[in-house]
């Protein structure tokens, strides 16, 4: 008996219970993951600042109007603050006026500037307010969009990474140990594509309801080109990025099994060969 059997009949029921933690702890990794990535500063100031571009240029200067109002509450706290140079008291006649005189590229730098940029750091900011004067307490009106992606939840979604990457790590050494052996490599490439699933088949559901329901209201809303703009430049580039980090270890799932069935067939194959050879010198 090998010890891989020995392993196998001694650790077997533990073995497959490490291997559902692996999945638990996989599958929320990947989602947190996804937040992480969403919440990226590049990705969060870009996707806001085309959002801001698309709602401006369909509605004008009164959709923008709260975020103008919230940064230059946030600007007039500079001399309490270091570090806030980067805002500055908007007038929101100058910017509608900048605005409509700037193409969609420019028009999306000058947003993320004055508009995108403070309202992803804003949570910092009032972070550091708050610590000058815990009595300061500045509404963020109907700007629901900095309650999920600023550099707060950033920040604290990296440390919730570092743990879970920590206690995962932990659970996939405990249950390669319990795989030993080449022919047992297929495990953990099941595991990974379990795990996986999960997110695949929510972006999946998730692209059936964007193009059944979403999409036709969205449209009726948005003129053509804007709504190209809102797919084209914010719908597809956030799902690439969600896709890619679940459909990768997918892949990689998907290898580590055709590798374990590759491996098994070799050896089956040696096996049968060293059996016909003491036969054919027997001829001999």
């Amino acid at each position: 008996m090998g010890t891989s059997d020995i392993v196998q009949n001694k650790f077997g029921g533990l073995r497959w219970f490490l291997g559902l933690l692996c999945v638990v702890g996989i599958m929320a990794f990947l989602f947190s993951l996804s937040a992480y990535r969403l919440t990226d500063e590049s990705v969060a100031k870009s996707v806001i600042a085309k959002s801001l571009d698309i709602v401006f240029r369909q509605e004008g200067m009164k959709e923008l109007t709260p975020a103008v109002n919230y940064i230059n509450e946030l600007s007039k706290h500079q001399k309490e603050l270091q570090g806030l140079s980067q805002l500055q008291n908007i007038d929101p006649t100058k910017m509608e006026g900048d605005l409509t005189s700037m193409p969609p590229e420019q028009a999306e730098k000058y947003l993320q500037d004055t508009l995108a940029g403070p309202l992803y750091d804003s949570s910092q900011i009032l972070d550091s307010l708050k610590k000058v004067d815990p009595s300061k307490k500045i509404e963020a009106a109907d700007l629901n969009v900095i309650n999920l992606a600023n550099t707060t939840s950033h920040s604290n979604l990296k440390k919730a990474l570092y743990w879970q990457g920590g206690i995962l790590f932990v659970l996939l050494l405990a249950f390669a140990l319990l795989n030993i052996g080449v022919k047992k490599i297929s495990n953990p490439g099941i595991i990974i594509i379990i795990a996986s699933l999960p997110g695949l088949l929510l972006l999946l559901f998730l692209n059936q309801i964007l193009a059944a329901f979403v999409a036709p209201a969205i449209s009726k809303y948005l003129n053509t080109p804007l709504y190209d703009a809102f797919i084209n430049e914010i719908i597809d580039p956030t799902a690439k990025i969600l896709l890619n980090i679940f459909l990768i270890p997918a892949l990689i799932g998907i290898g580590l099994v055709i590798l374990a069935i590759i491996i098994n067939l070799v050896v089956k194959l040696s096996g049968k060969t060293k059996k016909i050879q003491p036969s054919t010198s027997q001829v001999n």
